[in-house]
């Protein structure tokens, strides 16, 4: 394979470029880390972030806390600003049709109806529902169409929780003391990662 001159210095462009961009460290120009963060909490991810919507208008804040009970299910607790006040209960599921129920600690019950169509179900939660997944375990049910029925417990939820609330408020004072940085990458406009 013969290399011209030509080949060679835009082989040599691209590969400069590439080093430039790859986004291994988060950091913006100014050399600050991104503001969001990302740890394990009594057997639950617990990710923080603040972060500029699409347009670059305004800073979205971002908690979650998920955990995979099985290959078949998984639960997600998530707080995006961009969405709307409330947190959401996002329920992963193995393409079956079936309900999802939770039983509160006052014996109030939920139950969600998870579709075939779907791998992720949705749902909104109220400010009465977070306050008891914050304030103890609660029982799941996971049953599918055919029957199969599964119980689980949210241990660790409430730590989990109270983790990612505080890790946000942490957030939002390294970026008021210029400690971390919310500008938006470059590639993410190109991307949308």
């Amino acid at each position: 394979m013969v290399i011209t001159k030509n080949n060679w210095r835009l082989a040599a462009a691209v590969s400069a470029i590439m080093v430039v961009a790859t986004p291994g460290t988060h950091a913006n120009a100014a050399g600050k880390p991104s503001c969001e963060s990302e740890r394990g909490v009594a057997g639950w991810l617990v990710n923080a972030s603040l972060a500029p919507d699409d347009s670059g208008d305004f800073i979205v804040s971002t908690w979650s806390a998920e955990r995979d009970y099985s290959a078949h299910f998984g639960i997600r607790l998530a707080y995006d600003t961009s969405q709307g006040a409330e947190p959401r209960l996002k329920i992963w599921h193995n393409y079956k049709s079936g309900h999802f129920t939770m039983h509160l600690h006052d014996g109030r019950s939920f139950t969600v109806p998870v579709s075939a169509n779907f791998a992720v179900t949705q749902a909104n939660t109220p400010p009465d529902i977070m306050a008891d997944l914050r304030a103890a375990p609660v029982r799941i049910e996971y049953t599918t169409a055919g029957g199969k029925w599964s119980k689980y417990q949210t241990d660790g939820l409430p730590h989990a929780i109270i983790a990612a609330e505080e890790d946000l408020a942490a957030l939002k004072e390294k970026r008021d003391t210029n400690e971390c940085a919310t500008d938006q990458r470059w590639w993410r406009r190109f991307t949308g990662e």
